[in-house]
């Protein structure tokens, strides 16, 4: 009994048009379908703009910088805020305290002091509250973050 060779090696041709294609098409897709996500923890702070004329301007009395405190536990939770010497409660209470400051003075510095392991929410609600003390119209306060 005879047995037939068989070649030893054949070749295969592989059509890889369809699957170039198949490429093609699932990067359409993911191109298409992309979205750019904005960053977290992106704000804008706006400084106040130089005035021409003193016009309506509150008073030009020289202010030294103000300076708010937000101490903080271990956990990053806010245990404390201070306006300079004076303990404040929440935020609010600190929003009106610069209230207060911003319709005597026309541009007022304020830095924000804040603990290393104070979370970032506590810090944006204390940008938030410094930016909604600035009356309508009227910017007084200039924030610089110092950590």
């Amino acid at each position: 009994m005879r047995f037939q060779q068989q070649p030893s090696v054949s070749q295969q041709n592989l059509n890889m048009t369809a699957m170039i294609d198949i490429v093609f098409l699932l990067l359409v897709f993911f191109v298409m379908t992309f979205r750019v996500v904005a960053s977290e923890g992106d704000f804008t702070v706006t400084m106040p703009a130089k005035e021409a004329s003193s016009v309506n301007k509150p008073t030009d009395t020289p202010i030294e910088e103000l300076h708010v405190y937000l101490n903080a536990d271990r956990d990053g939770e806010l245990t404390d805020i201070s306006l300079g010497e004076r303990s404040l409660p929440d935020f609010v209470h600190l929003q009106g305290a610069l209230a207060e400051v911003a319709n005597s003075h026309t541009t007022i510095p304020v830095t924000i002091h804040a603990d290393e392991h104070l979370r970032y929410e506590w810090l944006i609600d204390a940008i938030t509250a410094v930016e909604k003390a600035n009356t309508a119209g009227h910017r007084a306060f200039a924030v610089r973050l110092n950590g």
